[in-house]
């Protein structure tokens, strides 16, 4: 006994289960220097005086537990910290606005 063959059966099952691993994943975000990312409309204010990382073309800066970089005029903000500055000592401003390594 043969067993009925319903045309597109097959593409549909796999684009339903490539759609529940994406979802699962979380795969909605934007890669920013090879790193997962989200573009925002604009930094919080007086980023420049939070402790900033040299990174690629310019600084990631830390502020409240988020990684924020300005990428070809555009700001983004990271997932998570990127690797090249996990373990680097951040820059920050003194009160006459002088960076200076973090001690």
């Amino acid at each position: 006994m043969r067993r009925a063959r319903i045309p597109g059966m097959r593409l549909t099952l796999v684009s339903v289960v490539l759609a529940i691993l994406a979802t699962a994943t979380g795969c909605a975000g934007t890669l920013v220097d090879g790193y997962d990312a989200a573009y925002v409309e604009s930094p919080p204010p007086d980023v420049e005086y939070y402790p900033r990382y040299a990174f690629h073309d310019g600084y990631v800066y830390e502020v409240r537990g988020r990684y924020y970089h300005e990428h070809h005029g555009r700001w983004a903000v990271y997932r998570s910290a990127p690797a090249e500055i996990r373990h680097a000592r951040p820059y920050v401003r003194d009160d006459r606005g002088r960076a200076e390594h973090q001690r």
